[in-house]
């Protein structure tokens, strides 16, 4: 079985990126990879192409790189591996034009980021609200060492039976003007830059956020209609003036930080982590209480509504943050 394909690379706005770093990797049914076979590493033409041919057991791996612009990873499906392809023919289409979006590194900002493989944190208590900061990462004291309350939270865990219980997370902003807007899309999801680099200025919703889940030790897994949201833009810290309108307010996303290509478009997994658990008497490595993760960039300059992040300059302090490299 072999396959043809024209890598193309391309910025946000589908203009030509001329001259890219390409690595293409055809998968092969030992795991070889041979330069000049199946493996390549090569710079694109003027028109930001390459053109590349060779045996293929599966995706075609297409890693863009250049100065200037964030790196992207395309895995692209040659065929439907469901069916009979008897051995070398040629897989159809034979050389398509694959693009790749290589987005570029627009006017990043120092933030407070925190994310990936983050410890949950469990509730104090259910059915109370607390207040949560994003820039301390904390509860509001006295629960906490936080100062300014960006959210406020309660769980409610109740117990079916003892093969069922249910955990309701609530997430409420404390602040007229405050707001979020959920994450439905993403563009050019093959680049290291996948969330939106700006906040918008308005659509903000001012009701609440509430996630529920029911937790079985058989369980079906049911998505609300159209499946969970990637993330969320958050506006928070929010002053109003005398008019009502919004003065000044801070932005923050909270994400998913374990996409990678390909994305499930059905967004099985729910951005914000939350489970909870009545405990087990005989097993004291199992809590009872709700618990959440956030994985979130707030950016704490008042109404600067970039949400792209300088890698350099993390504002977290370092053991609130994740040490092996962030996306921006």
């Amino acid at each position: 079985m072999f396959a043809k394909i024209t890598a193309q690379v391309q910025d946000e706005q589908g203009k030509v990126v001329a001259y890219t770093n390409l690595h293409v990797r055809f998968s092969h049914s030992n795991g070889a990879y041979r330069d000049g076979y199946n493996d390549f590493v090569v710079k694109t033409n003027q028109e930001g192409k390459f053109e590349a041919e060779s045996e293929c057991m599966g995706p075609i791996i297409i890693y863009a790189t250049k100065d200037g612009y964030y790196p992207s990873e395309l895995s692209y499906q040659p065929a439907d591996w469901s069916k009979d392809h008897p051995n070398g023919e040629k897989l159809q289409p034979w050389n398509p034009i694959v693009p790749i979006i290589l987005k570029k590194i627009g006017s990043p900002v120092p933030m407070y980021v925190r994310t990936g493989n983050r410890e949950a944190r469990y509730f104090p208590d259910q059915d109370v609200e607390y207040g949560f900061d994003l820039i301390t990462d904390d509860w509001v004291a006295p629960n906490g060492k936080g100062t300014t309350s960006d959210l406020m939270l309660k769980s409610e865990l109740s117990v079916k039976n003892e093969n069922s219980h249910e955990v309701k997370v609530t997430i409420r902003f404390p602040n007229k003007g405050d707001g979020w807007i959920p994450i439905t899309n993403l563009e050019g999801t093959e680049s290291e830059l996948k969330y939106p680099r700006e906040a918008p200025m308005d659509g903000y919703r001012a009701e609440d956020i509430t996630l529920i889940a029911e937790i079985q030790k058989v369980r079906a897994i049911e998505l609300p209609k159209g499946g969970h949201p990637y993330g969320y833009i958050i506006r928070t810290r929010t002053k109003l003036d005398e008019r009502g309108a919004v003065a000044s307010a801070c932005f923050a996303k909270i994400v998913d930080s374990d996409l990678s290509p390909p994305i499930d478009p059905r967004r099985l997994k729910h951005p914000i982590l939350f489970g909870g658990s009545p405990g087990d008497p005989n097993d004291d490595r199992i809590k009872k209480g709700c618990f959440f993760a956030l994985d979130y960039y707030f950016n704490p300059k008042p109404n600067d509504r970039t949400l792209e992040f300088d890698r350099k300059h993390n504002l977290a302090l370092e053991p609130d943050r994740d040490p092996t490299g962030l996306p921006p």
